[in-house]
C-alpha cells in the first residue's frame, strides 16, 4: 500500500498524488460498477475536472463552484462522470470546473476536502501530459448528457430567459450555422474526420481561451458576439492551407467584436506544449527505478544524462526551445537524500540526472511530484511557458507507517457530542469543544502531527496547540449542513520524521443544525398591494404572493391570488439577520427589508394565520398584513356591492398612541343613491372601532389621500370626510361622488394612501369592490 509523503510546510503539498500516464493528478474511479446517467465534459475531453450541480441553492453564485453546490465527481480520461440517478433541480444547471495547480479552484477544493482534492488538477486530453492553463466553468441545461463551451452558450441564453429551443436557435445564429446539435460529441466526430466538427472543436478551444480571460459578467453579456467572433477565427483557420484546424496548440482568445461587425479576425498562434511521447518516455524511466526507502547510495547516477531536450515543442518550425530556459522543481524531495537535477555535471540543462550520494541512503518514502518547466528566459522567475509534472514513487520497504491507537475512539465519542447550530456561537465554556489528540498515533520514531479541517469554510476555527496536543473549536457556523454539500471532517495526519511515511485518520463532525426558521420562511404569504396595470395612470388593488425558502425568493402578483404560480426572482436571494429578512441581489440589493411587527393576530382572520410586516425599500417603510390563506386577501379584493354590512367589512388595526394597535373594521359601500348634485354613484368608506373614537381629525392625521379607481371611472378622489356617532362611539366616513356610470361585474379599487410619517404604524387601505348592479349601504 502506498504512503504519501508529507512536507512540513503544507499538508496540501504533502498529499499531492500525480498520475504518471498523462500527467494529471490522480483521479477517482467515476464509472465502474455504476448505473444511471453518464455525463461527458469536453473542449477536448477534460480529465479530473469537477462536475457539479450549479445553482442548486439561491445563496450560491451562478457559474461558480462554491460550497453550496453538490459535487458529482471527478471526470475520467474520457471526460465522463457517472452521476447515477442524481436529480438535478429544475432551476439548476449541470456544470464542470477545470482545476489548475495552485489555482483558486484547487485551493477552494482543498479547503473543502484536503485529502481528496490535494494535488488534483485538470488535463485537457487534447494536450495530454500537462495541466490545463485555465480555471473555467462550463454549464449545460440540467438534462444534458454533455458539457462543453457550446452547451455553455445554450445555458447562458436560457439564463437570460430563453426557452431551450430558442436558446439553441440563438446559438446557431451566433455560430452562423443552420444545423447544430449542441449536445453532440464534436471531439469524437472531429477525430473521425468530420470537418464541420473539427471547426466546432476549434471554436470550442477558442471559447475556452476567451472565457478564461474574461469576467463572468462580461462573458455572459457578450456571449453571442464572442461565439460569432470565435467561429469566424475557426473558419479562417480551416480555410488556410498553412494552418491545421486539428492542432490543439493553435489557438487564440477573441475580443468579442467579430469581423462582420467591424472587428478584425484575431491571428492564432501555436503555443508551446508538452511532447506527450517524450513525456511518457521520461515517466517510464522514473517508474523503472523501483526505488525503496533505505536504498544505499552509489557513485553511479541512477538516471544519467536523460535527454529532455524534446519535452517541449512548438509546431511553428522556426521556434527553437532553448535548454537554458529549462528548470526543475524538486522541492517535494527535500530530506529524501535524492539528488535530482538538470545539467549535472557538464551544465547541459537538456540532460536530467538522478542519484544518491554513496554516503547516504534514501530517507523518505511516498509519491513525489517532479515539475519540469520551460520559462521565457534563463531566469527562474521569468514567465512560465509550459510545464510537465511527473511522479517519482519510493516504496516503503520494511518501514512501518505510524499506527492509530484506541485514543481515536475516545476522540470520536467527544466530537460526536458537539452540538452545532447555524448562527449560534460555539460554547467554548463546554469542555467537549477542546479535544486532546495525545497518544492518537504510535511509532518508534518522532512524529509531526498536522490537523486539517474543512470547518473553516463555514466560519469556524480549529486552533491546534502542538505543544499540548489539543484542538479547540471556535466561531459561529454561517450555514447549516443542509445549506451546502460539505461533509465536515477533521483530519489528523502523522508524519514519521525519519521515513516520511504518513498515517491519516478522519473524524466526522456532527451535522450542523439549521437555525430556527424566521416566521416568514417556508410558507406562502398573500397580501394586498397596489399597482398601475394595463398602462393605466392610476393604481389598482392587486394580490401579491411571496415565499422565502432556502435562500430563494418566490413572487407573483396579479388581480387574482395564485400561490401556485410563484416564480423565482432571477438573481435575487435573501438572508435573515436580527429577525429581519434582507433581500440580496438584483435591483433591490440592500434596499428591501421585511420585519414582523405583530405575530399575535388571531382575531384578525377567521381561519389560517396572519401577521403584520413592515417592508423597507430605499428607506421608505410600508406596513402590510400578511395572510397564509389566499381567501383572506381575495375577500378584501372582491367585496360584493349588494352584500349586507357583514359582507362588506374587513378587520383593520388602528394605531393607538402609547398602546398596542386596536382592532376595528373598515366598511365600504357602492350605491346609486345621489347625495350630491350631478352625482350618479355614491361610494363610502366607514372607519369604526368600538373601543376607540375614530374622527376625521384622526383619519386626516394618518392618511393623505383617498381614491376610488376603475376602468370606467378612471381615478376619483374623495370629496369629504364626515364624523358620526353611534352608541356613544365616534366613527368617520369618507365620501366619493362618482359622475360616471359603473360597469356590472367590474372591480373598483378603493385606496387610502398613508402619510409617510405614519407608514410604520398604519397600513394603507387597499380594497376591491365588485359592482353587481345593485348597492347596499346597510
Amino acid at each position: 500500500m502506498k504512503k504519501l509523503s508529507l512536507l512540513a510546510a503544507s499538508v496540501a503539498v504533502a498529499l499531492t498524488g500525480c498520475g504518471g500516464g498523462d500527467g494529471s493528478g490522480s483521479s477517482s474511479d467515476n464509472s465502474s460498477g455504476n448505473s444511471g446517467v453518464t455525463v461527458t465534459a469536453f473542449d477536448g475531453y477534460f480529465k479530473n475536472a469537477v462536475m457539479f450541480i450549479d445553482g442548486e441553492h439561491q445563496s450560491g453564485t451562478a457559474g461558480v463552484l462554491d460550497n453550496t453546490d453538490t459535487i458529482l465527481g471527478l471526470t475520467d480520461t474520457k471526460g465522463q462522470v457517472n452521476i447515477g440517478n442524481t436529480p438535478i433541480p429544475e432551476h439548476a444547471t449541470i456544470a464542470v470546473q477545470t482545476v489548475t495547480p495552485n489555482g483558486t479552484a484547487q485551493n477552494n477544493l482543498i479547503a473543502r476536502d484536503p485529502v481528496k482534492f490535494a494535488g488534483i488538477y485538470t488535463v485537457d486530453m487534447d494536450l495530454p501530459g500537462q495541466a490545463m492553463e485555465h480555471e473555467v466553468v462550463f454549464r449545460a441545461p440540467r438534462e444534458s448528457k454533455v458539457i462543453s463551451p457550446i452547451t455553455d452558450l445554450v445555458a447562458i441564453e436560457m439564463g437570460k430567459g430563453a426557452s431551450e429551443t430558442d436558446a439553441i436557435t440563438n446559438v446557431k445564429t451566433s455560430l452562423g450555422v443552420t444545423a447544430l446539435d449542441p449536445y453532440a460529441d464534436f471531439v469524437a466526430q472531429a477525430d473521425s474526420g468530420d470537418q464541420d466538427a473539427a471547426v466546432l472543436h476549434k471554436t470550442a478551444q477558442i471559447l475556452t481561451a476567451t472565457k478564461a480571460e474574461t469576467s463572468i459578467s462580461d462573458y455572459k453579456d457578450k456571449a453571442s458576439n464572442i461565439a460569432k467572433d470565435a467561429k469566424e477565427v475557426a473558419d479562417n483557420i480551416a480555410s488556410d492551407p498553412d494552418l491545421d484546424v486539428n492542432d490543439p496548440s493553435l489557438v487564440v482568445s477573441v475580443d468579442g467584436t467579430p469581423e462582420s461587425e467591424g472587428g478584425s479576425i484575431e491571428v492564432p498562434t501555436y503555443k508551446t506544449i508538452v511532447n506527450y511521447e517524450v513525456f511518457e518516455n521520461i515517466q517510464d524511466v522514473f517508474d523503472d527505478l523501483n526505488l525503496e526507502l533505505g536504498n544505499l547510495g552509489s557513485n553511479d547516477y541512477l538516471i544519467n544524462a536523460l535527454d529532455i531536450s524534446k519535452l517541449f515543442i512548438n509546431a511553428k518550425n522556426d521556434i527553437v526551445i532553448d535548454s537554458n530556459n529549462l528548470f526543475i522543481d524538486t522541492s517535494s524531495l527535500n530530506g529524501s537524500n535524492i539528488d535530482l537535477g538538470l545539467g549535472n555535471p557538464d551544465g547541459d540543462k537538456s540532460k536530467l540526472y538522478l542519484g544518491v550520494s554513496p554516503t547516504s541512503s534514501i530517507a523518505k518514502a511516498g509519491d513525489f511530484e517532479i515539475i519540469l518547466e520551460l520559462r521565457e528566459s534563463n531566469t527562474a522567475d521569468s514567465k512560465l511557458v509550459a510545464s510537465a509534472r511527473f511522479e517519482l514513487e519510493i516504496e516503503e520497504g520494511e518501514a512501518k507507517a505510524p499506527e492509530v491507537t484506541s485514543v481515536l475512539e475516545q476522540m470520536k465519542d467527544t466530537i460526536s457530542q458537539w452540538d452545532l447550530t447555524e448562527g449560534e456561537e460555539v460554547n467554548t465554556d463546554a469542555a467537549i469543544y477542546t479535544v486532546s489528540y495525545a497518544g492518537l498515533f504510535s511509532s518508534d520514531n518522532d512524529l509531526t502531527i498536522y490537523v486539517e479541517t474543512n470547518l473553516h469554510s463555514n466560519q469556524l476555527e480549529l486552533h491546534q496547540s502542538s505543544s499540548s496536543q489539543l484542538i479547540e473549536l471556535l466561531g459561529t457556523p454561517k450555514d447549516s449542513s443542509e445549506d451546502n454539500d460539505i461533509d465536515y471532517k477533521i483530519w489528523f495526519i502523522a508524519e514519521d520524521k525519519d521515513t516520511g511515511l504518513t498515517q491519516t485518520v478522519a473524524i466526522d463532525v456532527p451535522e450542523i443544525s439549521e437555525a430556527e426558521l424566521h416566521p416568514l420562511e417556508e410558507k406562502t404569504w398573500f397580501f394586498t398591494g397596489r399597482k398601475a396595470i394595463d398602462n393605466n395612470e392610476f393604481d389598482s388593488v392587486i394580490c401579491n404572493a411571496v415565499k422565502f425558502e432556502e435562500g430563494f425568493v418566490y413572487f407573483s402578483q396579479g388581480v387574482e391570488c395564485n400561490g401556485n404560480n410563484l416564480t423565482i426572482e432571477d438573481g435575487v436571494s435573501y438572508t435573515v439577520s436580527d429577525d429581519q429578512v434582507h433581500i440580496v441581489g438584483g435591483d433591490r440589493e440592500g434596499k428591501e427589508i421585511f420585519e414582523i411587527t405583530d405575530l399575535n393576530m388571531e382575531a384578525f382572520v377567521e381561519q389560517g394565520e396572519a401577521i403584520t410586516v413592515t417592508s423597507t425599500q430605499n428607506g421608505l417603510v410600508e406596513r402590510f398584513a400578511f395572510f397564509d390563506n389566499a381567501i383572506d386577501v381575495e375577500k378584501r379584493l372582491n367585496i360584493q356591492s349588494d352584500a349586507n354590512g357583514d359582507g362588506r367589512f374587513v378587520n383593520y388595526y388602528y394605531p393607538v398612541e402609547n398602546e398596542p394597535w386596536s382592532l376595528g373594521t373598515i366598511t365600504v359601500a357602492l350605491k346609486d343613491d345621489q347625495d350630491s348634485p350631478g352625482e350618479l354613484i355614491d361610494a363610502d368608506i366607514s372607519f369604526d372601532n368600538p373601543n376607540l373614537d375614530i374622527t376625521c381629525d384622526y383619519i386626516n392625521s394618518h392618511f393623505r389621500e383617498f381614491v376610488i379607481t376603475g376602468e370606467s371611472i378612471g381615478k376619483v378622489e374623495s370629496t369629504e370626510c364626515y364624523d358620526k356617532t353611534e352608541n356613544g362611539v365616534a366613527y368617520a366616513g369618507i365620501d366619493f361622488d362618482i359622475n360616471q356610470s359603473l360597469v356590472v361585474d367590474d372591480v373598483y379599487s378603493i385606496i387610502g394612501y398613508v402619510n409617510k410619517t405614519d407608514s410604520t404604524a398604519v397600513e394603507a387601505v387597499k380594497l376591491g369592490i365588485v359592482w353587481t348592479g345593485e348597492g347596499n349601504n346597510d
